[in-house]
């Protein structure tokens, strides 16, 4: 209590260095109904992160408004459609079609890229987990993708040159890949959204998994570069979202068109 006023919720960070207790109370609403732009979060990851030769991991939890056509889109990403990284959700008939591609600049289109599309998971508005990892190595095996908690599916494309990178100077998003006029932003919940300067291997991405709740992925020993818990520890200043970075690397993430009531209870 303070004073005579009962603050709900109340969240004492790091009081006398001990660390609160874990929770995974909230998410963020995204719902872009028609607008461009639309809502999102914008963070200054380096784009260095998704380099052709450097090793990395995505992570998002995301989760349909509905079972309509309407409903998913940018996860999140840096691209300016040829350029760049982006992992995406969106409703294909009965199924779930998640996409992902790591794509660069040959000479205008089509980009050389490695890209993964996968039509496995069946449209529902349940939560799942998106994880693409990527080793380095300049080679399509090296990119991959898992959803939930299957096995990887490995990229079939790789029309790269040894001289194009996915290097860029564009800001990164959540809740969308670009901002642009074919941008397409989220319509859902996004939760939980990860980044790590290393490849994951299966049991990195079991743990964290969890048997599908979000878990304290410090205390698991995964070690993310970003993390953005999407609405603990975020704070609003009357105009904007300031979601604050749990990883190591300290990149806040600032929101762009959405409004005080976008922090929501997670759904179950």
């Amino acid at each position: 209590m303070i004073g005579n006023v009962i603050p709900i919720p109340w969240q004492r960070i790091k009081e006398n260095n001990i660390t609160p207790p874990y929770n995974n109370e909230y998410c963020f609403d995204f719902e872009p109904a028609g607008l461009n732009p639309g809502p999102c979060i914008a963070a200054n990851v380096p784009s260095a992160m998704f380099s052709k030769t450097s090793s990395f991991t995505a992570a998002s939890w995301f989760r349909f408004r509905n079972t309509s056509v309407a409903s998913g889109g940018g996860i999140l990403g840096n691209t300016d459609i040829r350029e760049g990284f982006i992992m995406r959700a969106n409703v294909n008939g009965g199924n779930i079609e998640v996409l992902t591609q790591l794509s660069g600049n040959l000479s205008g289109f089509p980009n050389g890229n490695f890209d993964i599309v996968d039509s496995s998971l069946s449209l529902d508005t349940n939560w799942h987990l998106m994880v693409v990892t990527y080793d380095g190595s300049e080679t399509a095996a090296g990119f991959k993708i898992y959803l939930d908690n299957s096995s990887a599916i490995v990229s079939s494309s790789n029309n790269w040159t040894s001289s194009t990178n996915s290097t860029n100077s564009n800001q990164f998003y959540l809740g969308t890949t670009r901002i642009n006029l074919s941008a397409t932003y989220f319509n859902g919940n996004l939760d939980e959204i990860s980044l790590y300067d290393y490849e994951m291997n299966s049991s990195n991405v079991n743990t964290l998994w969890n048997s599908g709740v979000p878990g304290d992925i410090f205390s698991d020993g995964l070690n993310p570069k970003h993390w953005y818990r999407m609405g603990e520890f975020a704070t609003w200043d009357n105009t904007n979202w300031t979601l604050v970075d749990q990883g190591t690397g300290s990149v806040n993430g600032v929101s762009s068109l959405m409004n005080e009531n976008d922090r929501i209870i997670r759904p179950t």
